[in-house]
C-alpha cells in the first residue's frame, strides 16, 4: 500500500481506510496534525513518529479534526479520555494529566527529558507500552488503584525513578524494594536503577522477568533468582555491564532475545537442562562468556548453530 507524504509528515495507510502518521521531519515547535490528507482522515500517531525531526513543543489540531482534540498543546483523542502525545519538547518539570482521561496511549510520554513529576488522574485504567520510556529526569509517580493495564517497557530509561508509589491494597500491582511487581502476572515489570544496588534478591513467587526490566541498573553485580522463575524477557539485563554472576534455577524454560547482551563481566553461565528456548542475540557481546549446558540439551544444540563457547556440566558417575 502507498505512503503519502507532505512536506513534514509520511502517512501509513490503515487497513480501515485512514492514515496512521508515521514520521515527521519538521523544525519542531508546535506540530499541526492535518484533518486529511489526499480526503483520506489521519485517525493515529505511530509510536516513534516523532523520532527523527525536531523538538515538539506543543500540537495542534482543527477544531472538528474526527479523531484528536488539543489541550493546552498536548493531544487527546476526539473524547479527551485518552492522551495520545505529550510534547517531549517542553521544558515544564511537572504536569498533571487532565480526571478525565482512562488510558495514556503508547510512547504517550516518551522523551519527555524534562519532567520530574507526572501527576496521574484517580481514574486512569491503562498505560500503554513505552508510556514514559526515556523521560530521563523522571522522580516521581504514583499508581492509582484504578491503573488495571501496564504495556510493555513502560519505564525505560527512567534512570531517576525513586518514589514510585503503589497503595498496598493495589489489585494488580505491589511495589517490593527496587521492584515494580505485576501480580496476577507474577511478572518482575522493573528494577527502579537509582535504587539498585549491587546486589539483588528476586521475590520468590514469580514466574516472569520483563523485558528491559534491569535495564540501566549499572551497579548491578550479582543476583539471586528462586525457583520457579520460568521465563527471562527481551533485554531484561541488557547491558549490565558490571553483572558477574547470576545462577538460573532449574524451572527457567526461555531466555529473551539480547536478554544479557552486552554483560561483559559474564564469564560463565550454567543453562538449566529444562531451558528450550533461546531468542536471537540473547548473549550477543558478552564476549568473555562460556555457558555451561548439558550433553545432548537444547542448550548445547543452541551453542553449536550459533558457535557460542561452551563447556559441559560436570557431573558424577551417580548422577543421571
Amino acid at each position: 500500500m502507498p505512503t503519502y507524504q507532505t512536506d513534514d509528515f509520511v502517512f501509513e495507510p490503515l487497513d480501515n481506510g485512514t492514515l496512521s502518521l508515521s514520521e515527521y521531519h519538521g523544525r519542531g515547535g508546535t506540530v499541526a496534525i492535518p484533518r486529511f490528507v489526499e480526503r483520506i482522515p489521519v485517525s493515529q500517531v505511530d509510536a516513534d513518529a516523532f523520532a527523527q525531526g525536531g523538538p515538539v513543543t506543543g500540537f495542534d489540531v482543527p477544531a472538528d479534526h474526527p479523531y484528536f482534540s488539543v489541550q493546552d498543546g498536548v493531544l487527546y483523542n476526539r473524547e479527551g479520555n485518552a492522551l495520545v502525545r505529550y510534547p517531549s519538547g517542553r521544558t515544564q518539570e511537572v504536569f498533571e494529566v487532565p480526571a478525565s482521561v482512562r488510558d495514556l496511549r503508547h510512547s504517550a510520554f516518551e522523551g519527555a527529558k524534562n519532567l520530574k513529576t507526572v501527576v496521574l488522574p484517580g481514574e486512569l485504567g491503562g498505560m500503554g507500552s513505552h508510556a514514559f520510556s526515556d523521560c530521563e529526569k523522571l522522580e516521581e509517580l504514583r499508581l492509582p488503584d484504578s491503573l488495571a493495564r501496564m504495556g510493555r517497557s513502560v519505564f525505560r530509561g527512567c534512570v531517576n525513578l525513586k518514589k514510585l508509589e503503589v497503595p498496598k491494597d493495589h489489585p494488580v500491582f505491589r511495589r517490593e524494594g527496587s521492584y515494580l511487581i505485576d501480580l496476577p502476572n507474577r511478572l518482575l515489570v522493573l528494577s527502579l536503577p537509582a535504587l539498585t544496588g549491587e546486589a539483588a534478591e528476586l521475590p520468590q513467587d514469580l514466574l516472569q522477568i520483563g523485558e528491559f526490566a534491569f535495564v540501566h541498573c549499572d551497579r548491578l553485580a550479582k543476583v539471586k533468582i528462586h525457583h520457579g522463575l520460568r521465563s527471562i524477557g527481551r533485554y531484561a539485563f541488557y547491558h549490565c555491564a558490571a553483572l558477574r554472576e547470576i545462577d538460573f534455577p532449574s524451572s527457567l524454560r526461555s531466555i529473551g532475545s539480547r536478554a544479557f547482551s552486552g554483560c561483559t563481566s559474564l564469564h560463565s553461565l550454567r543453562i538449566p537442562e529444562n531451558v528450550t528456548s533461546i531468542e536471537y542475540k540473547a548473549f550477543n557481546n558478552c564476549d568473555r562468556l562460556t555457558l555451561i549446558v548439558g550433553k545432548s540439551s537444547y542448550a548445547e544444540r543452541y551453542c553449536r548453530q550459533f558457535h557460542f563457547p561452551y563447556k559441559h556440566e560436570f557431573r558424577w558417575p551417580w548422577q543421571k
